[in-house]
């Protein structure tokens, strides 16, 4: 996989779109491209943005390609912290941040070893999980709509909810933002 993630960053890179129909998959007659494109595009963005920094876009798109799961595993360490902290406790948020940062199959999925896009997703579903419980538990258990038969007790009710549940509604937004995102990536 990492191979051929980075022929699709080095496309991207080269061309600035997409590589929609690939013609080396199933050669020679062309296939889709089966995979989304937010990781790829999440590697040759910067790589082309801070390729003065290094002596080629090649040599940038391949250090930003090799340490972007360094980047996200490392990051996904915060939402694990805060979704341990927000079920049991900050004791278990620190505990469950560190045995996360240590696990060897966190750690050894990375581009150098066999791996590609798996820590942006785990980043992802973490987030997910922790926003959702957030909602959740931001939220105001209570009956809103009182008659699901009139239009003007559902219009009421949905008014009410979402002028009382703001909070909840923007933790439930973002959990949103990165579901869609997930499903751009994987």
């Amino acid at each position: 996989d990492s191979y051929y993630w980075r022929r699709i960053i080095d496309y991207h890179v080269d061309t600035g779109q997409n590589l929609f129909k690939d013609p080396l998959l199933n050669y020679p007659d062309n296939l889709v491209n089966p995979r989304p494109p937010f990781f790829s595009m999440s590697v040759a963005v910067p790589a082309v943005l801070l390729e003065s920094l290094f002596a080629s876009v090649d040599d940038s798109a391949g250090f930003f390609f090799v340490w972007s799961t360094a980047f996200w595993g490392a990051l996904t360490v915060v939402p694990v912290y805060f979704l341990g902290k927000e079920i049991f406790g900050r004791r278990v948020g620190m505990a469950s941040a560190f045995f996360f940062a240590i696990i060897p199959a966190h750690v050894q999925r990375s581009v150098l070893s066999n791996a590609d896009h798996d820590a942006i997703i785990l980043f992802l579903i973490v987030a997910i999980f922790f926003f959702l419980l957030k909602a959740i538990r931001v939220q105001e258990h209570k009956k809103w709509v009182e008659s699901w038969t009139s239009r003007t007790s559902i219009v009421a009710g949905f008014k009410a909810y979402f002028s009382g549940s703001r909070t909840a509604v923007l933790y439930a937004l973002m959990a949103g933002t990165a579901y869609a995102t997930l499903m751009m990536t994987w």
